[in-house]
């Protein structure tokens, strides 16, 4: 019996996405591989971050790069390290702040819970700026002696509304405070490992290495210049600090460095053809069902820039609501997740179906269609 059957727990289809809660994404099979390879030998950790980091800096073009324990944990790295740099006593008084820039400034337009990633190293977040249209001006107006670095949340649905982050990294730069770019669910494409860093000038940017990258699940990617990668690798866990939690086994960090490996071999053109041909075989299956409207839709929820599918439920003509369709789905064997939009539409995500499950999906909506819910 397979373990969560024997565990009483129902696997799913996941017609969600990279969600955490989901499981974030399959792994590659050469992670697992890797990962069980380096579980039978004994390494210095400390070691092999460093000759990790400096392969994952060659492949995304960055200066330097870090293995941490989910984006949430590389958050938290790069929060302490902007607040306390290399200095030993400030890094062991974490969360202390006391006689240290303790503050970080985010815009308000995209205020959203991942600042809590940050919170437990002492740094306190304050948002800025117009909620609806904020201008760099504000953000500029809102660095103070205590402004330790400017937290930039990376949303597509935003573009137009939130200031660019190449303006607001001169901005923030002109005054000697460090970027740091939350990008843990923008993988693929695989070029935003470079973008926000290289191209646009951020001083760092996370990434989850669970979501795109498809490697272990609590894994995270942290890229940027030299300067910040070291100040992370000073309270590189098991180092005793604030981040003495985010310990990354020796396990997953060769696992998140074969993810990428695997990943950087990949053009994002061929894995969104891939995701596309997985909803036209889901439109095709479902087009002349009665009570049922569909339509792609580009960009998902997290503004990954390929389509999804949204599906519209007349109530008249099928008989059952979109709530009841998702309950009815959840309820299906096997169980198949889909997310719910403020629309009253059901979201099909493909970047997580496994190849062929798009035809489970597609029958299991039109049996629901067929027979009622």
């Amino acid at each position: 019996m397979a373990v969560y059957e024997r565990l009483g727990v129902r696997p799913l289809v996941n017609a969600r996405g990279t969600i955490s809660y989901l499981g974030g994404s399959i792994p590659h099979p050469e992670v697992i591989e890797s990962m069980v390879d380096a579980s039978q030998r004994f390494v210095n950790t400390y070691e092999l971050q460093r000759a990790v980091g400096r392969r994952l800096a060659e492949l995304t073009n960055n200066e330097a790069a870090f293995v941490s324990v989910s984006a949430a944990a590389g958050l938290l790295l790069a929060a302490a390290a902007a607040m306390a740099g290399t200095d030993e006593r400030n890094r062991r008084q974490l969360p202390d702040t006391t006689g240290m820039r303790d503050e970080a400034i985010a815009l308000a337009v995209n205020k959203n819970p991942y600042h809590h990633c940050v919170r437990p190293a002492g740094m306190t977040v304050r948002w800025v700026g117009d909620p609806e249209q904020p201008a760099v001006s504000e953000l500029e107006a809102a660095i103070s002696s205590q402004t330790a670095c400017c937290l930039y949340f990376v949303n597509r649905e935003l573009e137009g509304k939130q200031p660019a982050l190449r303006d607001v990294v001169t901005v923030c730069h002109r005054h000697g405070i460090p970027v740091i770019v939350d990008a843990a669910a923008q993988i693929p494409p695989f070029e935003n490992t470079w973008r926000f860093t290289r191209d646009m000038g951020a001083d760092v940017a996370v990434f989850s290495g669970g979501k795109g990258f498809r490697g272990p699940q609590s894994s995270g990617l942290v890229v940027g210049t030299t300067e910040m990668i070291e100040e992370i690798l000073s309270f590189c866990p098991p180092i005793h600090s604030v981040a003495r939690a985010a310990k990354a086994s020796r396990e997953l960090i060769v696992g998140l460095l074969t993810a990428v490996e695997v990943t950087s071999t990949r053009p994002s053109a061929e894995i969104f053809a891939e995701y596309e041909a997985r909803l036209q075989t889901i439109v095709e299956q479902l087009e002349w069902t009665p009570g049922l409207s569909l339509r792609k839709h580009f960009g998902t929820d997290v503004g990954k820039p390929f389509n999804h599918l949204r599906l519209l439920v007349d109530e008249r003509l099928a008989g059952f609501s979109t709530r009841q369709l998702i309950r009815a789905l959840d309820e299906a064997n096997p169980r198949i997740a889909v997310g719910e939009l403020a629309t009253g539409e059901v979201m099909i995500n493909a970047e997580t179906l496994n190849p062929g499950e798009e035809y489970i999906v597609a029958g299991r909506v039109a049996q629901i269609f067929r027979r009622g819910c």
